[in-house]
């Protein structure tokens, strides 16, 4: 996959003799096992390729996106950890209602940050959209006010349903923590994330 990509021969021309210099010989040394700044942006921009493969090829609204490691360049695609975050297009999160600005397809959520820690929000279904999958239905809790929201802990579970876990030479259902849902296969470890898109 890499086969066009050369160690870099980055050469600092300046007076002095730097062959006793440590930052150099790290330098060097990190080129030579490709971790150069140039093998990184070539990784970056290889796991962006095949996201967009992957998200042409696909017939619905999610989108999937390499995050940690991958994503930024640090592993090489043989390495054992992956991370994914599939992002479904025909949902939203938003401070305000923006209705009037969003398809019939779009589910809106209204972001309230006032009973979370912060960083996170409790999601409040503000539209049902006319596309509304049904691992987000199944999600859907009604308070006494007859105010609907979406579990997160019911968003995961129901995702967790709809991943094949084979246990002959396929992937194994893991311990799963937070949002996100753990997959193994021997030595291979899979995280993937479900997330909505925000409007601010």
């Amino acid at each position: 996959m890499f086969a066009h990509i050369r160690r870099t021969e980055t050469e600092v021309e300046c007076s002095g003799n730097h062959g006793d210099d440590p930052s150099r010989h790290l330098f060097k040394l990190l080129d030579y096992v490709g971790y150069s700044h140039d093998i990184i942006a070539e990784r970056r921009r290889v796991f962006h390729g095949i996201d967009a493969m992957i998200n042409n090829a696909r017939g619905d609204e999610i989108v999937r996106v390499t995050a940690g490691s991958k994503a930024e360049g640090l592993a090489s695609c043989f390495e054992s950890d992956y991370d994914f975050i599939n992002i479904y297009k025909n949902s939203v999160c938003q401070y305000e209602n923006f209705t009037n600005m969003i398809s019939n397809d779009t589910t809106e959520f209204c972001m309230l940050g006032e009973s979370c820690h912060p960083g996170h929000y409790t999601l409040k279904l503000l539209t049902r959209g006319v596309k509304l999958r049904k691992i987000i239905e199944a999600s859907l809790v009604t308070t006494q006010n007859s105010e609907i929201f979406i579990s997160s802990d019911l968003f995961t579970k129901e995702f967790e349903r709809t991943v094949s876990f084979d246990s002959v030479g396929g992937w194994n259902k893991g311990t799963s923590t937070g949002p996100a849902v753990l997959s193994t296969r021997g030595i291979y470890r899979r995280d993937d994330v479900n997330a909505f898109r925000c409007v601010v």
